[in-house]
């Protein structure tokens, strides 16, 4: 039996402690085992902001499995490419937020000195 409402405010606390904390608060979130095999995405998502390895560790371990990845509240700072392997179904989303001290427009940000390739996707499958 699960109990969404005891988890949401499980994760709601450790973000909150975490922040106070200083700690980068990142967890993975999947949808309801009824979604997964429905055709549905499974949902990853970095609660308050996410670091160029966690979303680089979403995207690879998403495979070909269908993933959505919902960013932090903060941008993500990118200093090395991010690499979509061949295969992979994957959207990337902002974070929803009616909180009025963030805005619901995080973005993958160069981080200074980066001058590479932001994102590539690797040749492959469709």
């Amino acid at each position: 039996m699960r109990l969404p409402r005891v988890r949401s405010v499980f994760i709601a606390l450790s973000t909150v402690f975490a922040v106070m904390l200083g700690i980068p608060a990142t967890t993975a979130l999947a949808e309801d085992e009824s979604a997964q095999g429905s055709g549905e995405p499974e949902t990853v998502e970095c609660v308050f902001q996410c670091s160029r390895e966690e979303l680089q560790e979403f995207i690879t371990n998403a495979g070909s499995d269908p993933t959505k990845i919902v960013l932090g509240l903060l941008d993500t700072d990118i200093d090395e490419t991010l690499v979509i392997p061949a295969g992979a179904d994957i959207t990337i989303v902002n974070a929803p937020t009616t909180d009025p001290n963030y805005v619901n427009d995080t973005r993958l940000l160069r981080e200074n000195g980066f001058a590479g390739t932001l994102i590539e996707v690797e040749e492959g499958q469709s």
